[in-house]
């Protein structure tokens, strides 16, 4: 059966049971032998396979044993920096300017703000 992740908590587990118990049935070994082995009890083991819930260090355990962990780095990989985060590496933050405080620009003939006031002094001065 294919996951989409639509399924209930119960169907996935069922699942994960049924792909527990058919590599170890591969592998050959026995629930038994997979308990002593991973050093949990055979219950666990049956609990599993029958998809219910084992604890997370129990799941591991049986896992190593079946030489699954490696199928991890497919369910849950390593998170990589984002694009964004990467430029950012190395560069001091900026912060925007407050009110007021910005650099005033002359645009198309146009004096914005306080300089306008200044170059209109500067002009009756000189009449």
């Amino acid at each position: 059966m294919k996951l989409t992740g639509l399924e209930s908590n119960e169907v996935i587990l069922k699942e994960i049971g049924r792909r527990i118990r058919d590599i170890r049935v591969a592998f050959p070994i026995t629930q038994k032998e997979l308990a002593e082995q991973s050093g949990v009890s055979v219950m666990t083991v049956v609990h599993l396979e029958n998809g219910r819930e084992v604890n997370t260090g129990s799941l591991i355990r049986i896992m190593r044993v079946l030489r699954l962990l490696g199928s991890l780095e497919l369910m849950i990989p390593e998170q990589e920096a984002h694009p964004a985060d990467l430029l950012q590496l190395g560069k001091k933050r900026e912060r925007a300017p407050g009110p007021g405080k910005g650099k005033r620009k002359k645009i198309d003939g146009f004096i914005w703000g306080e300089d306008a006031g200044r170059k209109q002094n500067s002009s009756e001065k000189r009449n």
